[in-house]
């Protein structure tokens, strides 16, 4: 979603340009917040959804609160877009380290996960960062269109290639070693 709205800003809403650098820090915290899904099942088969719902309370107040604080400040969107994705890496991050903590009994592969996951956030939000300068800098036309589309058809396979890899290895190394 973040890449349409790029687009959209770009050539439709222009004057929306300064709007675009939320979505770096919202992606960010998207990409972090919905990677926690192993966890998710992890929590929900082991009967263990109460651990699951205390990370969503402390994610959801830290956010909250962060909202609140920059609000009252007096600070802009930015601030806000920030606050959010740190609930979000707050949520995720102690979904997903002791989840793999308890999976895999090591504090080394919990924290491992952890960074493997940040850098998976860090790099799509690297991407939208980059395709936003592109389509700033590139006049409106049928090939801009083009490009756009496969720049969108390779941050998704990309997405889905880095998350499956990660995932199959955590799911099945056991069972082909």
């Amino acid at each position: 979603f973040a890449s349409i709205y790029l687009i959209i800003i770009c050539l439709f809403l222009p004057k929306y340009l300064e709007s675009i650098p939320i979505i770096y820090y919202s992606i960010f915290g998207f990409t972090f917040f919905n990677s926690r899904s192993f966890s998710n099942q992890f929590y929900d088969y082991s009967d263990k959804l109460i651990n699951l719902m205390k990370y969503i309370f402390i994610g959801l107040l830290l956010g909250l609160f962060l909202c609140i604080y920059f609000s009252f400040m007096n600070y802009n969107l930015f601030y806000v877009a920030i606050a959010v994705s740190t609930g979000f890496v707050v949520m995720s991050s102690l979904s997903i380290y002791n989840s793999f903590l308890i999976v895999k009994g090591s504090y080394t592969n919990a924290l491992l996960m952890l960074f493997k996951t940040f850098l998976i956030s860090l790099s799509n939000a690297f991407l939208i960062y980059k395709l936003s300068q592109f389509l700033i800098s590139v006049n409106i036309d049928v090939y801009l269109f083009f490009v756009v589309s496969l720049m969108i058809l390779f941050i998704l396979i990309y997405n889905y290639l880095i998350f499956s890899a990660l995932f199959f290895n955590i799911h099945f190394k056991k069972n082909l070693d």
